[in-house]
């Protein structure tokens, strides 16, 4: 009895499993990149922008992580 379960069940995965994966070769698919904007409000409060993405099973994606700049401090050289 435990022997025809276990071909069952081994016969169920076989045919269930590959339907349960997204088909396609996403290595080599050209991935949609998402650029995500990571900044600081004040002292104690992080944002990210776009604040919700959207992704879908068996597509490519690229995340950026970008830093805003603050033109003021970072063109600033010191004296010398």
């Amino acid at each position: 009895m435990k022997l025809t379960s276990l071909t069952l069940a081994s016969s169920v995965l076989l045919v269930v499993a590959p339907q349960v994966h997204a088909g396609g070769d996403l290595s080599r698919a050209d991935p949609a990149e998402i650029v995500i904007e990571m900044g600081q409000q004040d002292a104690k409060h992080m944002y990210f922008k776009p604040n919700h993405i959207d992704l879908e099973t068996g597509k490519a994606y690229k995340l950026v992580s970008r830093t805003p700049t603050r033109s003021s401090t970072s063109s600033r050289r010191p004296n010398s």
